[in-house]
């Protein structure tokens, strides 16, 4: 390859595309587009529309976080739906003094 981006027509000014494949291959800077529209990446870093700069480390760690937080918002949902499932079990309790206990294991009653 010549170095020149293939949607590019020589003498002519750089379209918005050359412009955009020259950022990504010589700087690896990439604008993002659909629901990312306004954010980039320039190098390792995410940089957000309002210029905050998020290194990959950092993204990782928002990553593991919400990954984290979704998995303990599941388990608090199964608990909570299996302590609404024994809500409703009734439990008779039984009152025997020891001395009865030992004579009706003997069969001395």
């Amino acid at each position: 390859m010549n170095g020149i981006a293939p949607c590019h027509i020589p003498g002519d000014k750089p379209n918005p595309c050359a412009v955009a494949l020259h950022q990504l291959k010589h700087y690896g800077n990439a604008d993002l587009g659909g629901p990312w529209k306004g954010w980039r990446i320039a190098g390792r870093v995410l940089v957000t529309p309002q210029g905050l700069r998020l290194p990959v480390e950092r993204v990782k760690g928002l990553a593991w976080r919400q990954d984290a937080e979704d998995h303990l918002t599941k388990i608090k949902a199964a608990n909570r739906a299996r302590e609404r499932s024994t809500e409703n079990q009734h439990v008779k309790v039984v009152v025997v003094t020891l001395a009865e206990f030992r004579a009706q294991r003997t069969g001395a009653a």
